[in-house]
């Protein structure tokens, strides 16, 4: 189905999310718990897929020009405001699972730190491992595809297609 404006085919695109999330919740709920597995194996697994090709090709800065340097460009106030603003969506979603949790004051902080700990691990190896590859901030912002990320990538393998490869998972 071609839609002929930009709005209309991200509305289209959101109209088929949410069915697909139907479908998943009203039939297939007996099987949550196994989708949420794959999906976390998944999570992982397209976590390495990205960092280990960065990390093995992408061009390096010096330790000390990467560890000596900060800038901040966030556009928040101090560093720690900002770092707690990105803690504090970590662990979220628990939060809003409490009432239908039979043991929730065990379950939720539990998982509130489990969640933390991981995407807390993972998101700080891929945040170095980014960093230390991007050699030059300017640059990657003004790249012609919008995505600075995808630019980064694209300076690690040297390929659009590997960079392709890097965003897919």
């Amino acid at each position: 189905m071609a839609m002929s404006s930009k709005g209309g085919m991200e509305r289209y695109s959101s109209t088929q999310f949410i069915l697909f999330s139907l479908m998943v919740n009203t039939y297939l709920a007996r099987l949550l718990p196994k989708i949420e597995a794959l999906v976390l194996v998944l999570h992982v697994f397209g976590f390495f897929c990205v960092l280990i090709p960065l990390v093995y090709l992408g061009p390096h800065e010096s330790a000390r020009d990467f560890f000596a340097q900060f800038t901040n460009a966030g556009g928040w106030s101090s560093d720690g405001l900002s770092f707690f603003i990105g803690l504090s969506t970590r662990y979220d979603a628990a939060s809003h699972m409490a009432e239908e949790i039979e043991t929730a004051p065990t379950v939720i902080p539990r998982s509130m730190l489990a969640s933390v700990a991981l995407n807390g691990t993972l998101g700080f190896s891929m945040a170095l491992a980014t960093l230390f590859c991007l050699r030059n901030a300017e640059d990657a912002l003004a790249t012609p595809t919008g995505f600075p990320f995808i630019q980064v990538f694209v300076n690690a393998t040297g390929s659009k297609a590997g960079a392709t490869a890097m965003v897919i998972p």
